[in-house]
């Protein structure tokens, strides 16, 4: 016990972070629309609708199934289907690569950044969850690698992906988001755990511990295999428990997101039970799986419970590759010496009989480690991938395979929604069947009689939600908040980021009179590191709006402007978000903006962020803007930025792109750039302009800035992204 309760406190900090995770999506199902009909999935006194994957013998989608071809099963009894449909939705288009793989390293990639999504142009939604608690070393490359892989290759453009360590919990660069940049660098993170449970490799070699062998082989004499399975025991429900909490919080916290969800587990070791540490234990039975207390399996079922009443399906991927399950050359144990310790080199004999048994003992390690995953896929409704090389393709047949499935639908009898004798909902089993024979069917296991009276989250404190909407992935537009950042370099290797906020003062309760209008706004920015730590500093305050008449009237024709500054300390990619309340009415506003500070690098230049002076206001004040902030069609649009680092010279051109919804709609020739005599500490400061075309819409637009350093021929170029509105035609 003093050993659970050790590793136990070492676990307590990564379980913490991760109630990170139910707040992230908390508000969404306040904020969302009713999606579509084929795409919501019930549970109430009236209708209770079940996902069903249908497949033949290839895993190929089985696409003509009518209403009369299944029968389902409620509690063992059949209950007549009343509503049926079929979601086929067409395989989303893949957006061209953030680093094409058809170009050279230095080449620098055009892809826009996405644009807004809006709740019901969700397409599929998926959690990867990284159980990097059990993940060994070598296992760990090639995880990032199929990650990126799979976010690069298969997440189309509406698709809602997050990426998630059960180490780490949700951080601010691994929510749900659509923009794959942010995806990328959360995949960067994965890395291996020396405080988890995974070792160097998915398995030791034979002969490098020999304490383990002797446990595991039963060889040897005074062997105490009950001990040896006792302590497995407690690392296994330690970190297999801090794992499936995790993913518990997880599952809870896609609640309120639309449609068929899916939830992939990358790991290297789900047990579903543990080993026998009774003082009977037979001396070389490691394999045998007794769990009186059935804990890790208590965590397990819920989780099953968490994903039946979220409508969330649970895939789970084997992470350890294909194993030959033998001895290798590299195994060394010696059999002469089972009883005075040592071994021998490499290559050295070892005897058959513990050959057979070590082989017999990782068959039974091996299933032991695959059975969790079984068991989570086969009660909800999703697939166990248990060996393969390539984990980029088993993301990408679970992206596949949320396209097609069919919702069956029926009426519950009388006290389907009863409480058990502990007052709590109980659980009620469906079985799915499908006449047509040679086909695999795929469904949720059950589902739990609970009212939306008795699971409903009572109303949230404005400032909570203010709080909570800080991190959706959808935000809030009761206030329309624009957000505009960049970063500048204070000094030598220090950076700051300058925040500029567009606030709409239509959206704002300006009460009082004419000469003195006012209102009370609570706001929010924050930034965050790619490890989903976020900085210190950034901004919590209260502001008074503060109007004149002459005031007011600006306000309401231009908006209303803040400018403030927030420091990073080193490079890498962040994340700037930014709420707003007002007090008055409730409303809430959200913003964000992806934002990576390059390495200085002698060889190469780098851009800092693009600065309109347009959005330059009073610091940390909110105040009426001057002028319209966003451009009107034919406008030359000035802009600022800084070229840091490179061979020192001043001699470089611009082109600069517009792009709508990701499509390119404007390109400039490579134009001088204007740059100022003087530098700071190796920087120096430029400026440039955008011509918008005359027959561009009102709309958002996104920048794209490269320039090249005409002294450095052959060297890669710079680039930077900007947003940028564009408004009604100049009178």
């Amino acid at each position: 016990m003093k050993t659970y309760n050790a590793l136990r406190r070492r676990c307590v900090e990564t379980t913490v972070v991760v109630y990170r995770f139910i707040a992230v999506v908390a508000l969404i199902a306040v904020a969302l629309p009713s999606p579509a009909d084929d795409l919501n999935i019930r549970v109430s006194v009236n209708l209770v609708q079940i996902d069903v994957a249908v497949t033949d013998s290839h895993g190929v989608p089985v696409r003509d199934l009518t209403q009369a071809d299944f029968e389902l099963l409620l509690e063992g009894s059949p209950r007549t289907i009343t509503h049926f449909s079929h979601v086929a939705k067409p395989a989303p288009a893949v957006l061209p690569a953030v680093v094409p793989r058809s170009v050279s390293k230095e080449t620098i990639a055009a892809a826009p950044p996405p644009a807004p999504l809006k709740p019901d142009q969700v397409g599929r939604v998926m959690a990867i969850f990284v159980d990097d608690l059990s993940l060994a070393a070598q296992t760990i490359p090639q995880v990032r690698r199929g990650v990126k892989k799979a976010i690069e290759s298969q997440m189309g453009p509406t698709d809602l992906t997050a990426i998630v360590r059960a180490s780490a919990g949700l951080g601010a660069l691994q929510d749900f988001t659509t923009d794959r940049r942010m995806l990328l660098a959360a995949a960067d993170q994965i890395r291996w755990n020396p405080r988890g449970r995974g070792e160097g490799g998915a398995y030791e070699t034979l002969g490098d511990n020999r304490s383990r062998d002797q446990g595991m082989l039963g060889l040897g004499t005074n062997v105490d295999t009950a001990s040896f399975n006792e302590t497995e025991n407690t690392r296994d429900l330690v970190y297999t428990g801090t794992a499936l909490e995790s993913l518990q919080r997880v599952i809870r916290g896609m609640a309120g997101m639309p449609g068929r969800k899916a939830v992939v587990v990358l790991s290297d070791r789900m047990p579903l039970v543990l080993r026998d540490t009774s003082a009977v234990a037979t001396r070389g039975t490691a394999g045998l799986q007794f769990d009186p207390g059935s804990l890790i399996m208590d965590r397990m079922r819920d989780c099953i419970a968490e994903a039946a009443r979220n409508g969330v399906v649970i895939y789970a991927v084997d992470t350890r590759g294909l194993q030959t399950l033998v001895l290798g050359a590299d195994a060394h144990y010696d059999v002469s010496l089972l009883d005075g310790g040592g071994s021998v080199a490499p290559g050295a004999s070892i005897g058959a009989d513990i050959a057979s048994k070590y082989s017999t003992a990782l068959h039974a390690e091996h299933d032991q480690r695959q059975e969790g995953g079984w068991f989570l896929a086969s009660q909800t409704g999703g697939i166990m991938i248990p060996e393969t090389n390539d984990i980029g393709a088993s993301i990408g047949r679970v992206y596949a395979d949320m396209q097609d499935y069919y919702l069956l639908g029926f009426s519950p009898p009388e006290g389907s929604f009863q409480p058990g004798p502990d007052g709590h909902p109980m659980f009620r089993s469906i079985k799915v069947r499908v006449k047509r024979p040679g086909v695999q069917v795929r469904s949720r296991s059950g589902f739990y009689g609970a009212l939306e009276s008795q699971t409903a989250v009572p109303p949230e404190r404005a400032e909570l939600r203010l709080a909570n909407s800080l991190e959706s992935p959808f935000g809030s537009s009761a206030v329309d908040l624009r957000l505009h950042s960049s970063f500048l370099s204070a000094r030598s290797n220090e950076w700051i980021a300058t925040v500029s906020l567009w606030v709409d003062a239509h959206h704002l309760t300006l009460e009082g009179p004419v000469y003195n209008r006012s209102a009370i706004v609570h706001l929010l920015v924050r930034t965050f590191g790619v490890a989903g730590a976020e900085l210190e500093g950034g901004i919590d305050k209260l502001l008074r709006v503060s109007l004149n008449e002459e005031g007011f009237e600006r306000a309401m024709k231009y908006g209303l402007l803040y400018s403030t500054t927030v420091e990073i300390r080193k490079p890498g990619p962040y994340q700037v978000r930014a709420a707003l309340l007002d007090q008055a009415s409730g409303r809430i506003g959200t913003a964000s903006q992806f934002l990576e500070v390059p390495k200085a690098d002698k060889r190469n230049i780098a851009l800092s962020g693009i600065v309109f002076p347009s959005m330059l206001s009073k610091q940390d004040d909110i105040v009426p803007a001057a002028a319209t902030t966003s451009f009107a069609p034919g406008q030359r649009v000035p802009f600022a930025f800084e070229i840091i680092g490179g061979s020192g010279g001043k001699d470089f051109t611009a082109t600069t792109s517009l792009y709508r919804d990701g499509e390119l709609v404007f390109k400039s020739d490579g134009l001088p750039v204007d740059t100022s005599k003087k530098t700071l500490h190796g920087s120096i400061f430029a400026k440039s302009e955008v011509a918008i075309p005359a027959t561009a819409v009102a709309g958002d637009y996104q920048m794209h800035v490269v320039v090249m350093d005409a002294a450095a021929q052959g060297k890669r170029p710079a680039s930077q992204w900007a947003d940028l509105t564009v408004g009604a035609q100049l009178q």
